[in-house]
């Protein structure tokens, strides 16, 4: 189905609120007629798949955030979209932003695993010391090792600004 014929027929059953980044059904679903109010017209849609919001519509599912591109510019997002504050439930247009997969790796969240509760810093292994570390373009980069994890983070801060990284790269979100 060409794009814009798919954005005029997925219009035609889901509401998209910019400024939410919510997404309602407009009209009942010929195979859900049941009286449920979860089928009722302007109920939230969507479902939570890993990280971001996908809905079921005409028969295919779509992650939510690459339909609020289609709606809000009518065209596919030619890359990735990075949700800027790491929050991938938060679907507002001005929150999303169009990204090759290197850009969208410059903004993306704290491991889970990390310990020291600063990105890039980690314990060297039988010291007291913490290295800074930085991956750019596949390539790790040491950048020194430090008494105390907050030296280890500035250092690490301003090779983010230096490389070009989100400002939100690294957050806890």
């Amino acid at each position: 189905m060409e794009t814009e014929e798919l954005r005029r027929r997925i219009m035609e059953v889901l509401e998209y609120d910019h400024e939410t980044g919510l997404f309602r059904r407009t009209v009942l679903n010929k195979f859900h007629l049941r009286a449920s109010q979860e089928w009722q017209n302007g109920t939230r849609v969507g479902y939570a798949r890993k990280r971001y919001r996908a809905i079921r519509v005409l028969g295919s599912d779509y992650q939510c955030h690459r339909l609020a591109w289609l709606i809000s510019y009518s065209e596919w997002p030619s890359e990735q979209i990075d949700h800027i504050n790491g929050n991938g439930e938060d679907n507002r247009i001005e929150n999303l932003r169009c990204v090759s997969p290197a850009e969208n790796n410059m903004n993306t969240r704290m491991a889970s695993n990390n310990t020291t509760g600063f990105p890039g810093v980690f314990r060297c292994t039988g010291s007291k010391n913490f290295r800074a570390m930085i991956r750019v373009k596949g390539k790790l980069i040491h950048l020194g090792c430090y008494e105390s994890p907050e030296k280890a983070y500035a250092v690490r801060v301003e090779a983010n600004r230096t490389h070009g990284f989100h400002e939100n790269h690294g957050s806890q979100q």
